[in-house]
């Protein structure tokens, strides 16, 4: 885990920011706020950011300093944190809770509605059939839709 300040990960709006950090070891990120474009590629990249008021993220900070170490447990569905004087609530928007309950990425967490998509695709085929496969049938008989 990693804690910092504000506005964290501003300026780092790639992907490779994420990854970085992920290949760094890091898991989760406990700060008092997050770039906006850095806080979508960490969370749809299982890169858990932990928002915090800046009292309890400055305790973190404090308790890290301790010779024996610091222990933080981060319950996602209960959406907790918990260390030696740090006990804390934080939220995090429904999908993103989804995708780190059940380990999905954004195709993942896409394919679980997967039954809802095939019905609506029935339905919209079902209402406008001229359109089903307009482009395989053109690219087959080289004719331009009309």
């Amino acid at each position: 885990m990693l804690i910092g300040g504000s506005n964290f990960g501003c300026g780092s709006s790639r992907e490779h920011a994420v990854w970085g950090l992920q290949q760094y070891g890091i898991h989760a990120v406990i700060a008092t706020s997050f770039a906006e474009i850095f806080h979508g590629n960490a969370m749809n990249n299982q890169l858990l950011l932990v928002t915090l008021p800046p009292d309890q993220v400055e305790q973190l900070m404090d308790e890290s300093d301790d010779a024996n170490g610091l222990s933080i447990k981060i319950d996602i569905a209960a959406q907790t944190l918990h260390s030696s004087h740090v006990q804390a609530c934080f939220e995090l928007m429904p999908r993103h809770r989804k995708m780190f309950l059940e380990n999905l990425d954004s195709i993942g967490l896409s394919l679980t509605y997967q039954d809802q998509i095939t019905r609506l695709a029935q339905k919209h085929w079902s209402q406008q059939p001229w359109l089903h496969n307009v482009a395989e049938f053109c690219t087959r008989t080289g004719n331009e839709p009309s």
